[in-house]
């Protein structure tokens, strides 16, 4: 990963042992990583070894789990009007 100078950044996961990154999407202020941890067997649907967390995109800080027991899929955001 590189940071917001585009410098390399390793960014912490806090994936355990079972668990992949499956999808990572910057925010739109550009510093933090929604990071989407996957079961490494695959599963039918979501389940307790799914989560999202939030990263900083510097590396710097722990990651925070913010959604457990779900997949993300994307991230619906529109420009405002006017930019």
């Amino acid at each position: 990963m590189t940071d917001g100078s585009g410098g390399r950044a390793e960014v912490a996961t806090g994936a355990g042992t079972d668990q992949r990154v499956d999808r990572v999407i910057l925010t739109p202020d550009g510093a933090h990583l929604l990071i989407t941890l996957r079961p490494t067997t695959p599963w039918p649907q979501p389940g307790a070894l799914d989560a999202v967390v939030v990263a900083r995109r510097d590396g710097s800080g722990k990651p925070i789990v913010i959604y457990r027991g779900v997949v993300l899929t994307s991230l619906g955001i529109a420009p405002a009007s006017g930019t």
